[in-house]
């Protein structure tokens, strides 16, 4: 039977191994989301609105329900912990959300190995490659390739992926210069700014792999409404400009 702890005992425990935690952490943690909410109060709204599509109706339906809500509880935790001084464990957060909208997409034909995956088996792919191997040879992903002005082709939404996923972990793996004191938690204008934008990167990428991946779904109300909160220019003009015919048709 397992052994659970009474509060006292719990005090105890905490005491000697992390009076800080007790005693500042979460006072710290209260005056540092108040700090950063003074110089970036703004761009909560930006934020909500990037944030994540609202949890259809449809979407309740779907096997991989579950896999939606985690990444809506990265993408809430993730904006925590950021506006609180944590960006280290925000960006996590965000790599995980990439990691949630790819998985999604190819769960979505492979009932099979999703259910592998819910008993911690081996699927077959690692996160590389699903993206090299699987992701970007479906028909509907693979018409966001472009031709460059030296000839050579180049899917900007498989090169977001890549490069957004490898910059947050970079960070993450302590490969980013920073003055920051680790020992203090507070503010730090450099890590937010990185943490915001690597943000917003993400949202675009999630939002679009479900946009694309369920376009079907969707009435046009609600995809013009995803479609419009892309950041990255070259990725929205795919859909205002209509270049994904014949499988996207506004």
């Amino acid at each position: 039977m397992r052994k659970t702890f009474s509060s006292s005992e719990v005090d105890k425990i905490l005491e000697k191994i992390a009076p800080p935690l007790l005693e500042s952490y979460p006072i710290q943690f209260r005056k540092v989301t108040e700090k950063t909410l003074s110089y970036h109060c703004d761009k909560l709204l930006e934020i909500e609105s990037k944030r994540i599509f609202p949890i259809y109706p449809w979407i309740i339906g779907l096997d991989t329900f579950d896999l939606f809500f985690r990444a809506n509880e990265c993408v809430k935790g993730s904006i925590l912990l950021a506006y609180g001084g944590y960006y280290n464990s925000a960006l996590v957060l965000l790599r995980s959300v990439i990691e949630l909208g790819c998985y999604i997409i190819y769960f979505k034909d492979h009932p099979v190995e999703y259910s592998w995956w819910k008993e911690k088996k081996d699927i077959g792919y690692s996160f590389n490659e699903l993206i090299e191997n699987y992701l970007f040879r479906l028909d509907f992903f693979d018409k966001f390739t472009i031709t460059k002005r030296d000839g050579k082709k180049e899917n900007i939404l498989k090169n977001a992926i890549k490069t957004t996923y490898s910059d947050i972990s970079l960070v993450i793996h302590g490969r980013w210069k920073s003055d920051k004191n680790i020992l203090l938690l507070d503010y730090d204008e450099e890590q937010f700014q990185h943490w915001y934008y690597d943000f917003l990167k993400t949202m675009d990428i999630f939002n679009i792999l479900i946009l694309v991946g369920y376009w079907d779904k969707f009435e046009k109300e609600g995809r013009e409404g995803i479609i419009s909160s892309i950041s990255d220019e070259s990725l929205r003009g795919f859909f205002e400009n209509n270049r994904a015919k014949p499988l996207i048709t506004l």
